[in-house]
């Protein structure tokens, strides 16, 4: 069994310009976090755009699901939002999650 402590993004799959890329601080195949204000900025030009994915995944959840598919055993654990992404992560993940408040 691996264990992974990871956060539970969404991943942003979608066809852009290059200069979108330095405006967001992203890299081609490469992991980012970004502050919620430019999370919602981000999803709204890529959305207007009309080519944007937003797949569940994450570094953590797609090394997870790597190992699973390899016949591994894996268990992530993973702060999951309230929004739309966050439920989204949730159900098609098909965690069991367990609310911590604090």
């Amino acid at each position: 069994m691996v264990g992974l402590i990871a956060h539970a993004p969404i991943d942003v799959i979608a066809q852009v310009s290059d200069d979108l890329l330095p405006r967001y601080a992203l890299r081609r195949h490469g992991c980012t976090t970004l502050s919620r204000a430019a999370i919602e900025a981000l999803e709204a030009e890529v959305t207007a755009m009309g080519t944007a994915r937003f797949l569940p995944g994450g570094c953590g959840a797609n090394q997870a699901a790597w190992l699973a598919r390899m016949g591994g055993a894996a268990t992530v654990v993973a702060p999951f939002g309230n929004d739309t992404h966050g439920r989204t992560a949730r159900a098609v993940s098909g965690v069991c999650a367990t609310a911590v408040p604090g």
